[in-house]
């Protein structure tokens, strides 16, 4: 299952996916905190 180059294929781009939107929505998320706390001063 494992030497099936196309599979692998698949799998790192999966995960690069994963990776690229927990990035994302971690940054949106500090972003929209950092927001909110200028918001209340």
């Amino acid at each position: 299952m494992f030497d099936d180059p196309v599979f692998l294929g698949m799998l790192v781009l999966i995960a690069a996916f994963f990776l690229y939107v927990f990035l994302w929505v971690r940054r949106t998320v500090t972003g929209f905190r950092q927001g909110l706390d200028e918001g209340r001063r």
